[in-house]
C-alpha cells in the first residue's frame, strides 16, 4: 500500500520508486532496519508503559501490544524490503537505457526525462522577473483551483 508521496505505514516504510538496483537495495535494507528497531522498541516499551499505568496487568496488556505489534513492524519491514530491492531489480534495465539516451532522474516524478540545460536557457533567460513571477503565481493558483474542485 503506498500512502501519500511515496511513503507507507504513516511514514515509517520508503516506497518510493528506486531509480536502479541500488537504491533498491538501500531502501530495502533502510526498512529492514527500520521495522527491526521499531519492533524490538515495541517489545521492550509496551510492556514498561503498560506495568507503569496499570501495574501487572497493564505489564501484561503490554506485552501482548509489543508481541504482536513488534511482530507486525518486523513482517512489515521485511516485506517492504524485499519489494524496494526487487523494484530496484526491475528499475535497472530503464536506468541504464536512461543513462544511454543521456537522460537525468526526476526525484518528484520518479521516472528518467530528457534534460537540456540550453533548452531551458532558451524559455528562461528571455523572461523577465516579473513576467516569471506572474505566470507560476498564475499556475499556482490553477493548482490550487484543481486541488479546490477534487
Amino acid at each position: 500500500m503506498n500512502m501519500g508521496k511515496g511513503v507507507g505505514a504513516g511514514g515509517l516504510f520508503n516506497t518510493k520508486k528506486p531509480k536502479h538496483v541500488g537504491q533498491g537495495f538501500m531502501s530495502g535494507l533502510g526498512n529492514v532496519g527500520k521495522g527491526m528497531a521499531t519492533g524490538t522498541a515495541l517489545l521492550v516499551g509496551a510492556p514498561i508503559v503498560g506495568a507503569k499505568t496499570g501495574g501487572v496487568t497493564g505489564f501484561v496488556k503490554g506485552l501482548g501490544v509489543g508481541v504482536v505489534g513488534g511482530t507486525v513492524a518486523v513482517i512489515g519491514g521485511l516485506g517492504t524490503g524485499v519489494v524496494q530491492a526487487t523494484r530496484g531489480v526491475i528499475s535497472t534495465p530503464s536506468a541504464i537505457k536512461g543513462a544511454a539516451r543521456q537522460e537525468v532522474w526526476d526525484p518528484y516524478n520518479r521516472k528518467w526525462v530528457h534534460y537540456s540545460l540550453e533548452q531551458e536557457a532558451k524559455e528562461v533567460l528571455p523572461v523577465s522577473d516579473e513576467e516569471f513571477m506572474k505566470k507560476y503565481t498564475e499556475q499556482l493558483e490553477e493548482q490550487a483551483a484543481k486541488k479546490k474542485g477534487k
